[in-house]
């Protein structure tokens, strides 16, 4: 967002405002400050000035996901909220029987969540209704990821789901020896699912299974792929140290690591 900076943590209201550039939060997250021979030590912008505000029933947000002009918030009440990020004005709201435990996944036309009712649901993001609910093993904590008509997500319990984007319907589950971490992410015909200590991979078109490689530590949700490889980097704050892993796509075999003496964030690009 290159002009405005969407704020979802105060209380019960969802504000946009003018903000800086990506560049500009950047150097005040390094300690920047204005040279001390500057005729005036301002901000980078002179001042906030909120565009909106919204109010919403709950104490608190949960998520925000904003797409195609309009922001989808959920609060601790379990309610789901489409607001229009040019006025602020509220599009929809859909009410849930459960807490809405993963960030919505949006499509054009359909958003995907998950709940702590051990469900996965789809909403019609233009309207708010309800498509489609199906329940599953355990709840889903992490956003599911759509690919070629097919909804993907791993539950709380340690189990992998597919289903048909357009009905819910099961194409097929996995059981895996651990929950998932992160959001499962879907690079070729291949799923990949970063779990504690592990990553694996699965056939996208039936569920089988492909590898599992031993990382370490705690697996960073952020993967990359590139020529075949898939690179990673598993943190183990105990020993203060991150380690940067490049494991190849079709055997999961390790490629090479990388360790990194202090604990840090490793964001790959």
């Amino acid at each position: 967002f290159a002009d405005a900076i969407y704020l979802n943590r105060t209380e019960t209201r969802l504000r946009i405002v003018n903000g800086p550039s990506v560049e500009s939060l950047s150097a005040i997250r390094r300690g920047a400050a204005p040279e001390l021979d500057s005729p005036q030590r301002s901000l980078p912008w002179e001042r906030i000035q909120s565009r909106w505000n919204q109010t919403v029933e709950g104490r608190s947000l949960a998520s925000l996901t904003v797409r195609n002009g309009t922001a989808y918030a959920q609060d601790n009440t379990g309610t789901l909220y489409a607001v229009d990020t040019d006025s602020g004005e509220q599009l929809w709201t859909h009410r849930f029987n459960a807490s809405l435990v993963s960030t919505p996944t949006v499509t054009d036309n359909s958003l995907y969540l998950g709940t702590g009712a051990q469900r996965l649901i789809a909403i019609d993001s233009t309207t708010g209704e309800r498509r489609w609910t199906q329940q599953v093993s355990g709840p889903v904590i992490e956003a599911p990821t759509v690919r070629e008509q097919t909804l993907y997500a791993a539950t709380a319990g340690g189990e992998l789901f597919a289903l048909n984007q357009a009905t819910g319907a099961k194409v097929w589950e996995e059981p895996l020896s651990r929950a998932a971490t992160a959001t499962v992410t879907v690079h070729d015909d291949t799923v990949i699912v970063p779990r504690r200590e592990t990553l694996s991979a699965v056939d996208m078109q039936t569920g089988e299974p492909d590898w599992e490689v031993s990382i370490g530590g705690a697996v960073s949700p952020a993967l990359s792929f590139s020529n075949g490889t898939v690179y990673l980097t598993s943190i183990e704050p105990a020993q203060q140290k991150a380690t940067i892993h490049a494991v190849d796509m079709a055997t999961g075999g390790t490629e090479w690591t990388y360790e990194i003496a202090d604990t840090v964030r490793v964001r790959h690009t």
